[in-house]
Order: C-alpha cells, then sequence, then structure tokens
C-alpha cells in the first residue's frame, strides 16, 4: 500500500478549538486548524482531540469523521474526561496510567495500564477516565483500518480487520501511541509522523490477533472471510461475557447478540472455544465472587445472588469445585487474615 508520505498527500489536520489543551506543560495551547489542503477522495485526514479533567467530547449523528479517510486520535487526561459517540467507528483504547471505563449498550469495562481494548465497530459508546488516568484512543473507519493494515502486511486481509478482544497493551504498541499523539498535536509539522505511528499501532495489532488464527480455524464457512466473520460475531459475545457486569444474563440473549438460535450458538461456541457458553458464564460468575468475597463485606448468599446464581446450593457446589474451599470457608480465612 506504501508509505505514510504516499497514502497521504494531502492532509487536512483538525483540532477541535473547543478543547484547547497543552500536551506538554510549557506548550502552547492548540486551538486551531490546519490550512486546508488540496484533498482527494482518499487522502488520510487526522482528527485530533484533547480532554481534560471534565472535558466531553459528544458526538451524536454520523459526521464527515464517518467517511472512509478520517483518522481520528484522541489523548484523554485526568478523571472525568469523556469521549461519547453515538456513532464510534472501529477504535481502539489503552491507558497509559490509571484506568478507563468503556461503556457500551452491553457492558462496562474496566480497562487498565498496560491493557489494551480493541472493537471492531464501536457504535454508541462512550470511554470515561479515572482519576489521574492518561489515555490514548485511536478510531477510524472500517475501509482505513484495512489500508492501514494492509501497508504493513504481505497479503491482503479479510473483513472485519479489527476483532474485539482485549490484549496486553506491550512496549512497542505503547510508544507508537505515544508517537501518534505527540505528532497529531503539531498540526503544522505532524501529520505523517501520525500516521506512520498509526501504522507502527496496526503491524503490532496485527500480530496480536493473530492469536486468534486457530480459533478462526474452527469456525464453519467455506472461506477464511466467512471463517473470520463467524468468529468476529462470537467474540463480541465472548468479550461481553468476559466483561458485562449485568451477569443474570442468560444464555438466550447471548444467542441474539451473535445472531444465532441457542442450540446453534451453544454448538459453534464449544467447538471454537472449548467450552460450552453456560460454563464460560459460570466462570466468570465465579470470579466475581471470588473478589466479592476479599473486597465486600457482603453475605454470601448476597454474594452469590449479585454474581447472577439464583441457586445457592448450585453456587456452593460450583464455587468449591473451582476453588477447593467453599465460599463461606475463603470468607472466614480472609477474616482471620485481615483481623
Amino acid at each position: 500500500m506504501g508509505s505514510a508520505t504516499e497514502m497521504s498527500r494531502s492532509i487536512a489536520v483538525r483540532d477541535r478549538a473547543s478543547f484547547p489543551f497543552t500536551l506538554d506543560d510549557d506548550a502552547a495551547a492548540i486551538a486551531r486548524s490546519a490550512e486546508d489542503a488540496p484533498a482527494s477522495d482518499t487522502a488520510i485526514r487526522v482528527e485530533f482531540t484533547r480532554l481534560k479533567n471534565l472535558g466531553i467530547a459528544s458526538r451524536t449523528r454520523a459526521s464527515d469523521a464517518s467517511a472512509g479517510n478520517v483518522l481520528r486520535i484522541v489523548f484523554g487526561s485526568g478523571r472525568g474526561s469523556v469521549l461519547q459517540d453515538a456513532t464510534m467507528p472501529p477504535f481502539l483504547v489503552a491507558p497509559l496510567r490509571g484506568s478507563v471505563r468503556v461503556v457500551d449498550g452491553h457492558c462496562t469495562r474496566l480497562l487498565r495500564s498496560r491493557r489494551l481494548f480493541v472493537a471492531e465497530h464501536g457504535g454508541n459508546m462512550q470511554i470515561v477516565g479515572g482519576m489521574s488516568a492518561l489515555w490514548v484512543a485511536v478510531g477510524a473507519p472500517a475501509a482505513l483500518w484495512r489500508r492501514l493494515f494492509e501497508a504493513t502486511a504481505d497479503a491482503p486481509m479479510s473483513d472485519p480487520i479489527l476483532i474485539t478482544a482485549a490484549h496486553a497493551a506491550d512496549a512497542p504498541i505503547l510508544r507508537a501511541m505515544i508517537r501518534a499523539v505527540r505528532a497529531a498535536a503539531q498540526p503544522k509539522t505532524g501529520q505523517i509522523e501520525a500516521i506512520n505511528a498509526v501504522m507502527g499501532i496496526a503491524a503490532r495489532l496485527a500480530e496480536l490477533q493473530g492469536s486468534f488464527d486457530a480459533s478462526i480455524d474452527r469456525c464453519p464457512g467455506r472461506t477464511q472471510g466467512q471463517r473470520r466473520a463467524v468468529f468476529s460475531r462470537l467474540q463480541r459475545v465472548h468479550s461481553w461475557m468476559e466483561w458485562g457486569t449485568d451477569l443474570s444474563v442468560e444464555l438466550p440473549a447471548f444467542a441474539r447478540a451473535a445472531g444465532y438460535s441457542t442450540c446453534h450458538f451453544v454448538r459453534i461456541f464449544n467447538a471454537v472455544y472449548g467450552e460450552t457458553p453456560y460454563a464460560a458464564l459460570v466462570e466468570r460468575r465465579l470470579d466475581k465472587a471470588h473478589r466479592l468475597i476479599h473486597s465486600t463485606e457482603l453475605s454470601i448468599t448476597e454474594i452469590a445472588h449479585a454474581s447472577g446464581f439464583v441457586d445457592r446450593c448450585a453456587f456452593a457446589r460450583s464455587f468449591k469445585r473451582r476453588f477447593g474451599k467453599s465460599a463461606s470457608a475463603m470468607r472466614e480465612r480472609r477474616s482471620a487474615l485481615v483481623g
């Protein structure tokens, strides 16, 4: 696909003047747009936003950012920095420090530093920075992500390019994200460097998401594209199970979210992940119960209900089978250690 220079011979870089900021303490506030350059239908445009404490960037309808050539880079700092978009394109977000909450229609994900969350398509999404948080989000339409990925790939890639998942954010991808922010904050001089940095992010992300190849191969479908599409649907639901705060949701709701009947969903899920959806859901519920035992004073019955178990006896059996001791014994041990 070529270098960033070839991909962006005409680039318009826009900063949101409603959010003046300094990237470094001694930097001048950036609240202006670059002079419009001659643009083409394929020229990449970089849109940069900086959010400080209680700063909110909100978009309630589709805009030119939904076009195939707008690369959006957001740098948030401090508590209450919020990116809210009703038409969020595929994106990734990583806290450099502290934590962020990623909220969608299904669940709230708490993302801590050294973690990276990737969303195949954002839709109605909100990213909220925690206390003393520093975070970076990069969003672009699917067509642009394809261009960025294939610029560093040896062969064309099947859709969807991004697959919803959480990954460890290693040093190379974090450095690339920081480079992208620093470059995008300089609209006169940093345009090409910002795109080069995001190409580096795409290259590393392709390696991280390559870990899904074996699971994709287990999906039904005649072509790689068909199998990848099936896995993408399953992975969105798997992420919901892993991060969802409402653990009372039952299998039919997950099946509907994946677009399958309940029976078909169970068969495919088991074939791909090596466990049934119910087993995966029980594991998440037990993990939550384990956290609540160590972090709250709720009774065991309250913990069972808060973790999505209706039957306390079923909870007791599952908990002891998973952790080797009963929930009551674990609570007593915790109380002895604290006391």
